[in-house]
């Protein structure tokens, strides 16, 4: 999708979905979202409202970065270490994000006492990549939901400034 719609979309209050549905093969780790990893991952914290707000300022600021690719990307890190591949410290660490929720295997993998978890640090997490269709190295935890919105305005002012060496 589009990053302009996909902005768009968030804005408005709109969380977008795919029609597409893993096949069994695919049951505890899917190379890609789908209809589960939306419906079972996502809609369920929409019932949290700095959740829904965290979304929809995303659209925002999102959508405001998208002349700048670079910034876009690190922005959409930090989105990835949020929303998708996000841990929550309340009750002992547990998922909340998406990617994590709609993935059996990766779920196991993330909260393996061996996988690093460090407290979320949006520089960190603006500058740190996923890797696609693999489990990650290490989970960024949050404190609270109440804590997105913040984190938010950080990642968004960290991702507009260059890395290293002058260069987006």
């Amino acid at each position: 999708m589009p990053g302009e719609v996909f902005s768009g979309l968030l804005r408005s209050r709109r969380l977008p979905t795919t029609v597409h549905i893993r096949s069994r093969t695919d049951l505890k780790h899917s190379k890609v979202p789908d209809m589960f990893h939306d419906i079972f991952g996502h809609a369920p914290l929409l019932s949290i409202a700095a959740y829904r707000e965290f979304l929809e300022r995303f659209g925002e600021i999102s959508g405001g970065l998208l002349h700048d690719r670079a910034a876009s990307a690190r922005l959409g890190n930090g989105f990835k270490w949020t929303i998708e591949y996000g841990l929550i410290s309340e009750d002992g660490v547990r998922a909340y994000g998406a990617g994590l929720m709609s993935s059996a295997g990766e779920l196991d993998h993330a909260l393996d006492a061996g996988v690093p978890k460090p407290p979320f640090d949006p520089r960190a997490a603006v500058g740190t990549p996923h890797t696609p269709a693999a489990y990650q190295r290490q989970y960024f935890v949050i404190g609270g939901f109440a804590e997105l919105g913040e984190h938010l305005e950080h990642m968004a002012r960290h991702a507009q400034v260059p890395a290293k060496g002058g260069r987006r």
